[in-house]
């Protein structure tokens, strides 16, 4: 009975949405990639980036900003890029395995710029305040809402 419990429990853990969205998640991600990494699926490294911590589960491809910036499809500052597409990724029944998909790394240190904003005030009942985020960008102060980590 409590192995049934744990597998569970350890696949939610493993095994996550491209956008790590929840009802409750509030954090924003908005990154500028060296290149454009939008039909490609992201993967969690750890800091040393020689395991990978977490794959997507079905995946989206994230919403296009101005100026190269991109929100969404990244699983944090440690997320490498795999050379499968999504479209590939998700009409793969069962989904690879975490070990199995590390192979198909093919970018470790995508971005030029990396920004979040937990529990930010920028959502509305459509969803994330694109407009006001493009300002931001396009104005250079996206600092002043969000956390620069890269």
């Amino acid at each position: 009975m409590r192995s049934g419990l744990i597998i569970p429990i350890l696949a939610t853990f493993f095994i996550i949405s491209c956008d790590k969205g929840n009802e409750q998640d509030k954090t924003i991600h908005v990154h500028k990639p060296k290149q454009d990494y939008s039909i490609y699926v992201p993967v969690e490294l750890s800091s040393d980036k020689s395991t990978i911590l977490s794959a997507p589960g079905r995946c989206e491809p994230p919403l296009s900003l101005v100026e190269g910036f991109f929100l969404g499809n990244t699983m944090g500052v440690n997320t490498a890029y795999l050379s499968l597409s999504i479209e590939e990724y998700n009409s793969h029944d069962p989904l690879l395995g975490v070990d199995s998909l590390y192979q198909y790394i093919m970018e470790t240190d995508p971005f030029l710029e990396y920004y979040i904003c937990e529990e930010c005030n920028l959502f509305s009942e459509d969803g994330v305040d694109t407009a006001f985020i493009n300002n931001l960008i396009r104005e250079d102060v996206l600092t002043e809402y969000f956390t620069q980590l890269k």
